[in-house]
């Protein structure tokens, strides 16, 4: 990453980071995301909880998913294919949830590191202005905060 950084300074790097994997704490995810931000290692970082999410399609998914008690992951709700909801020895998902709001506010505000994914970056740079993207990126944001709120 840093040889990244030093040889295209130009360039947009984002990561993304899992949390909530068995056996991982909250302290030790912290860890990592403070190592990260000190080496100042990407310009956005997307956070999501682990998303153990169960379609037909899916089926032969990584063996995590597929023998989730094999990893001592109870499933706890699968009805509802967009809402994960899931616990082992050392998290649950909606642990896992406020530590991605968390860490997600701390980059932004402590560390000038966005949550942008890479759609949006390269819609920043379609776009005739920095206002039209901005409008199109709220816009899609508020239409899925709405669908999300009728599930």
């Amino acid at each position: 990453m840093s040889n990244l950084q030093d040889n295209y300074p130009h360039w947009f790097i984002t990561t993304s980071f899992i949390v909530g994997f068995p056996h991982e704490t909250e302290e030790h995810f912290v860890s990592v995301m403070n190592d990260f931000r000190q080496q100042n290692l990407a310009n956005a970082v997307l956070l999501s909880p682990l998303c153990n999410k169960t379609y037909e399609a899916q089926k032969d998914r990584c063996d995590l998913f597929v023998e989730p008690e094999k990893y001592g992951i109870k499933i706890l709700h699968i009805d509802n294919p967009f809402i994960d909801s899931w616990e082992h020895s050392t998290m649950t998902w909606p642990q896992a949830e406020k530590i991605v709001q968390r860490e997600t506010h701390n980059n932004l505000v402590e560390h000038n590191i966005t949550a942008m994914c890479p759609w949006e970056w390269i819609g920043r740079k379609s776009f005739n202005n920095q206002q039209q993207c901005d409008d199109h990126i709220f816009l899609y944001k508020q239409n899925k905060k709405q669908y999300v709120s009728l599930l």
